[in-house]
């Protein structure tokens, strides 16, 4: 499949791949029947999952009008969902530490919380990207009828862009029932077409787009979520716990004039104080 350029970064992009986002897009911005558009990228970890989400974020973004930025990346399966409730026609990208889970039993409780988000983003015509590492670890109306494709990454050395197959929709029952009855993964067997695209990430590519993508900021962010993956709640409030004793031990000898007062000796804001107030501290 030829490689095109677009937007106006002039992207490299497979041909095939663009016309299947412009259907995706189509499906979100027509009036009637209102529609959804939902979509995953799959493939092993380090092969571009996040370039080709951000890809397709600003590809969305450049025809649509809609906002995109770092913002547009969750980490946290219920941060996306409150956003997705309180926004309509917005780009929600589920980045992988999203998935990794905190308790044994994270798989059960998070594919229900991505379940609630799949039917609000049908309602608010959201168009919403998974980044998969195997999306067949899901539940099949997750990986299977919410999708309108795949776009399955895969390595190859022979080329100067990432590659990505495409499964169309059609397809993914079958590719999802090998995989999870036959433990077969026949990508290709399914596969429509491939084709390249390129590192939008990389800023020492004339056509990224890290005027809009703060990569600092997501790497940040994204640093956090992976440090917070395996910690027990319980634990995590009585850290909190300790550090709020210290932080009022060391003003307890001063008079404190207005909440306001207290929030700047504390060195935080008025809105974390008042959150503060509702920890139970056990002496």
């Amino acid at each position: 499949m030829p490689t095109i350029k677009i937007t106006d970064k002039k992207i490299p992009v497979c041909e095939g791949f663009v016309e299947k986002l412009d259907l995706m897009i189509d499906r979100v911005e027509r009036k009637n029947p209102k529609l959804d558009a939902i979509f995953q990228n799959e493939g092993l970890m380090g092969l571009g999952k996040t370039t080709l989400s951000c890809l397709e974020g600003y590809y969305v973004h450049w025809k649509t009008g809609r906002p995109f930025s770092d913002k547009n990346v969750f980490f946290d399966v219920k941060e996306a969902i409150k956003f997705a409730k309180s926004t309509e026609k917005q780009i929600i990208i589920f980045d992988e530490p999203a998935f990794f889970g905190l308790k044994t039993d994270w798989r059960s409780k998070l594919q229900k919380d991505l379940i609630i988000l799949i039917m609000t983003a049908r309602k608010k015509r959201h168009f919403t990207i998974f980044n998969f590492v195997r999306f067949y670890k899901f539940n099949e109306f997750i990986a299977v009828d919410a999708q309108l494709g795949m776009a399955h990454l895969y390595e190859r050395k022979d080329k100067p862009y990432p590659a990505l197959a495409y499964i169309p929709r059609k397809f993914l029952e079958q590719l999802y029932n090998d995989a999870v009855r036959k433990h077969q993964r026949n990508y290709f067997k399914y596969t429509l077409f491939t084709g390249e695209f390129g590192d939008v990430l990389n800023p020492e590519k004339e056509y990224n787009i890290l005027g809009v993508f703060d990569i600092e900021a997501y790497e940040k962010r994204k640093d956090e979520a992976i440090m917070k993956i395996g910690i027990d709640e319980k634990k995590l409030d009585r850290q909190r716990e300790k550090i709020l004793k210290k932080k009022i031990a060391s003003i307890k000898d001063f008079p404190v004039e207005s909440m306001e007062d207290l929030a700047n000796r504390l060195g935080v804001t008025k809105k974390t104080l008042y959150e503060w107030r509702k920890i139970t501290i056990n002496e």
